[in-house]
């Protein structure tokens, strides 16, 4: 059970939903086959679109390698556990679920590796064209808030003293 429906049966307690809640639940219920369906389609195009995320940002920070041991191996396994994490809260309805599982102590460990806001922000811009381009209308238009979301999420830090990329 994802938590704004976890949340509706906590604020019922002692009592039997309410009409509106009962739409919300039943709504959420109706898109859970879409909602797979969308998962599926991202599952599918995951190593290209990996693929072509780190393409990117190594032709626009081409220097990525010189500061990074692996710096593509480790950028194309980050790429795909925010992806699959995006994927997940996109099936839940739950964009609390990206930040606790993921973006908060990611944003922590990306900003210690020296990288900038800047090479942040285009990084998971980059991966977000590249699954959106490879998806289907409904569903760019189910994850890009998700997406979104990792975008501001992440390169939300200071700038460190020694920038690296």
């Amino acid at each position: 059970m994802n938590s704004p429906i976890l949340k509706l049966v906590y604020e019922s307690e002692n009592r039997y939903l309410t009409t509106e809640e009962c739409r919300s639940i039943s709504s959420y219920a109706a898109s859970i086959p879409s909602r797979l369906a969308i998962a599926s389609e991202v599952e599918k195009v995951e190593t290209a679109a990996v693929r072509d995320f780190m393409d990117r940002v190594q032709k626009k920070y081409p220097r990525v390698d010189k500061f990074h041991e692996q710096a593509r191996e480790k950028g194309e396994r980050d790429g795909a556990l925010t992806v699959r994490v995006i994927t997940q809260s996109m099936v839940l309805n739950d964009m609390s679920y990206l930040d606790e599982r993921l973006l908060f102590w990611f944003r922590t460990i990306q900003s210690s590796f020296g990288f900038t806001p800047t090479f942040i922000r285009d990084s998971y811009t980059f991966l977000k064209q590249s699954f959106l381009e490879r998806l289907s209308m409904d569903a760019a238009k189910a994850l890009t808030p998700y997406f979104d979301r990792v975008i501001e999420v992440l390169s939300d830090f200071p700038e460190p003293a020694t920038p690296r990329v």
